[in-house]
């Protein structure tokens, strides 16, 4: 049997949404940063039993799901 892997150039998609949201700018920040699990669906989670989500806000930050045994599955590093 043989294999050959061809190159497949990665695909990207950009959406920009916006929404107007009556309440104070910090209470907006902490909600989106701090409180992830209030707001990031079940259904989006990839880990099976994610213990959390979380978004570390800084440059060099991690964006993860921590697995019931510690494990951690990384979306993305955070670059300002």
């Amino acid at each position: 049997m043989n294999l050959l892997l061809e190159p497949n150039p990665a695909r990207t998609a950009s959406l920009s949404v916006s929404v107007v949201i009556q309440a104070p700018k910090d209470r907006v920040w902490t909600a989106m940063v701090d409180e992830v699990d209030a707001w990031w669906l079940p259904h989006y989670r990839m880990a099976p039993g994610s213990k959390r989500i979380v978004l570390e806000a800084w440059a060099g930050g991690r964006f993860y799901e921590e697995s019931p045994d510690g494990g951690l599955l990384w979306y993305t590093r955070c670059k300002w």
